[in-house]
């Protein structure tokens, strides 16, 4: 399944807005010049595209983010000010929305 047809696939009207930013700050992710924050991008499509194959359950998926956010605050602390702000806004965004939204509109096949 592709990342793209799992976003598109989400019909929740409320999570409109917050699913074209996600496109925008998944897109800007991969492009980014930090590996971090593109490996952070790659997991969570692989994780959105696991759970949507029915493949993860929600433990799974919070065990995921309960260790990625203790990895992003780890990572933060070593990288210089404009890395650190550019890595909350892309990366913590992208934990955030896709917990908070995608993964509650997706529903596993």
């Amino acid at each position: 399944m592709d990342f793209d047809e799992i976003l598109d696939g989400i019909q929740d009207e409320g999570a409109a807005v917050l699913k074209e930013e996600a496109k925008s700050l998944f897109l800007q992710a991969k492009t980014d010049g930090s590996a971090f924050i593109r490996e952070t991008a790659l997991q969570l499509e692989t994780l959105l595209r696991y759970r949507a194959q029915g493949l993860l359950d929600e433990d799974d998926v919070r065990t995921f983010f309960e260790q990625q956010k203790i990895i992003v605050e780890v990572e933060k602390n070593l990288v210089d000010m404009v890395a650190r702000a550019r890595l909350e806004k892309v990366t913590s965004r992208l934990l955030d929305i896709t917990l908070t939204v995608l993964l509650k509109a997706i529903i596993p096949l």
